[in-house]
């Protein structure tokens, strides 16, 4: 089969739209007991049967683990892979691309779970990311990074074995920085039950907690009993801020029933919307107990959680002691694909109607709006005026038959001696009804016509300082380009002695003066600064002498003197 054939089949099938979604199955049961054996283990059944049609549906062990925030063997595995990769650029002297790498890691590092482990982890990159930064001369992104971990770890101090002195000074010199800031007050609560409290991946305490931070913007993320609340951004920069992690739904889950939910039953929809996202998931399959009486029956429903819509919804009837394999088959297939099979009840639509739709939308017997029958022209003759050309015939004016009607009738209701015998005169007619007047005669035309409007006066000469000004602009230009080229050379000597004292690792050589470095540095990024101020204001004043040349060199108007 052709390459491009099966990409159709394949895309039309709608198993294979079903591998685009990533879906959980969860069983559901009443708070706070939650889902019991039987039902847990009827929702891992189902899962399989979900599975069987689409690889996209998460196995139970990799939602106990997202549910417990626990990160995948796999994801720890390559970010190793990732540490090892930046250190072997930085070793190769590309120091772009190994701070390219150390940035991708802290930030895949932050959107882990909290903990000792990960916390450590981030430190390392951390420190690695600011001397890559540093090596390339970056010292504001270094500094940046350092501040990051000096906020929540004021005292801590590089390792002397691992970093030069160098290094270790502008560490302090980030230090010392930081502590010049306000400081802002941070009171961290909790909702369902208390829980520890990480900022910036480091503990600081359990809730109720409130803790003193520099001006700045941090993450404030939470754990308890095995299971993570969301990780939220605050904003310290110029006031206090208060956060509320969020562990009312965390206390919800229940990782050895399926995993599953004890839910009441009205506010499950807004719940699982909540849990898919903590999930990361698109959509979620809860299978609960169906309530009302007569034989046993299982409920199964459909959410996205992007928009918290219901997708499907159906049931189906399990007798005491029967197989339930069918009926699980038979809510998969459904759920999955949308196709019914006997012996299934669907209580809800597969799809929601949209926003405002109605009945008579789908109705075209009643969506079609009334209209009375379009009335008859009726020809109506007017008899001949005065006023009308000679040439005129009479005129057919078509009106509803209502309207006729009711002229009638105001007409009889005229005493037959107040009647004109003949047409009014023109000048009472209805507009759409008096006859047309005759066209202009070119007399009339020509009366018509406004008055000739006198030549303008002819411009005055343009002022002779136009030439002049355009050969100061362009000598300035010249000479600030001189000054740009002079400034672009200074600047390239400056970097040239500040990398005579780096070794290729990227640490000073021996017997360099970190002082002279450092002054080397900020005597090139000064030079590059004003080669790039003397190269725009060059360009500039090009530009003015092209303008103030073009209008000198215009010809001044005919008629001038």
């Amino acid at each position: 089969m052709p390459l491009a054939l099966a990409l159709g089949v394949a895309a039309a099938s709608p198993e294979a739209r079903a591998e685009e979604v990533v879906t959980a199955v969860l069983a559901v049961g009443d708070a706070p007991a939650g889902p019991d054996r039987e039902l847990a283990r009827l929702a891992g059944a189902l899962r399989e049967e979900c599975r069987a049609r689409s690889s996209a549906v998460l196995e139970a062990s990799a939602l106990r683990s997202r549910l417990a925030g626990e990160p995948p063997a796999a994801r720890l595995a390559e970010l190793d892979r990732a540490a090892g990769a930046a250190v072997q650029a930085y070793l190769s002297g590309d120091y772009a691309r190994s701070a390219r790498a150390w940035r991708a890691l802290v930030s895949d590092l932050e959107s882990l779970p909290e903990g000792p482990e990960a916390y450590e982890q981030w430190t390392r990159a951390v420190l690695r990311l600011a001397h890559a930064e540093g090596t390339l001369g970056r010292w504001a992104d270094a500094r940046a990074a350092m501040e990051r971990l000096l906020a929540v770890e004021p005292r801590f101090a590089p390792d002397p074995d691992d970093y030069a002195p160098s290094y270790r000074r502008v560490f302090d010199d980030a230090r010392q920085k930081l502590r010049s800031r306000p400081s802002r007050r941070l009171a961290v609560t909790s909702s369902g039950r208390p829980g520890a409290v990480f900022v910036n991946g480091k503990s600081i305490g359990v809730t109720p907690v409130t803790v003193t931070l520099p001006a700045g913007r941090y993450r404030v993320g939470g754990t308890s009993g095995g299971l993570r609340a969301p990780t939220a951004a605050v904003d310290l920069r110029t006031a206090d801020g208060r956060v509320e992690l969020d562990f009312a739904l965390s206390d919800a889950v229940r990782l050895d029933a399926g995993p599953g939910l004890a839910l009441a039953p009205s506010g499950r929809p807004e719940a699982l919307r909540e849990l898919g996202a903590r999930l990361g998931v698109d959509r979620v399959v809860a299978l609960a107990a169906a309530a009302g009486d007569g034989p046993p029956a299982l409920a199964a429903s459909l959410h996205e959680v992007r928009s918290g819509a219901v997708l499907r919804e159906a049931r189906v009837r399990r007798p005491p002691g029967a197989d339930a394999a069918p009926a699980l088959r038979a809510l998969a297939r459904f759920l999955l694909t949308g196709e019914r099979v006997e012996g299934l009840e669907v209580t809800a639509p597969a799809a929601a109607p949209a926003a405002g739709h109605s009945r008579a939308a789908s109705d075209p017997a009643l969506s079609a709006p009334l209209r009375a029958p379009a009335p008859e022209p009726v020809p109506l003759e007017l008899p001949p005026a005065s006023a009308r050309a000679p040439s005129a015939g009479p005129v057919l004016v078509a009106l509803p038959a209502a309207s006729v009607a009711a002229a009638a009738a105001a007409a009889a209701t005229v005493p037959p001696a107040t009647l004109p015998a003949t047409a009014p005169p023109p000048s009472t007619l209805p507009a759409a009804l008096a006859p047309a007047p005759d066209p202009p005669t070119a007399s009339d035309l020509r009366a018509a016509a406004p008055p000739p409007v006198p030549a303008a006066a002819p411009a005055a000469r343009r002022s002779g300082w136009l030439r002049p000004a355009a050969w100061i602009s362009g000598a300035l230009a010249l000479g600030m380009a001189g000054v740009a080229s002079w400034q672009g050379l200074a600047a390239a000597s400056a970097y040239d002695r500040a990398n005579a004292m780096v070794r290729a690792d990227g640490l000073l050589a021996a017997g360099a003066d970190p002082a002279r470095y450092h002054d080397a540095l900020g005597e090139g990024d000064r030079a590059r600064r004003m080669a790039w101020a003397s190269a725009g204001s060059s360009v500039a004043l090009a530009a003015t002498a092209g303008v103030l040349g073009w209008l000198s060199a215009e010809p001044a108007p005919a008629g001038a003197r």
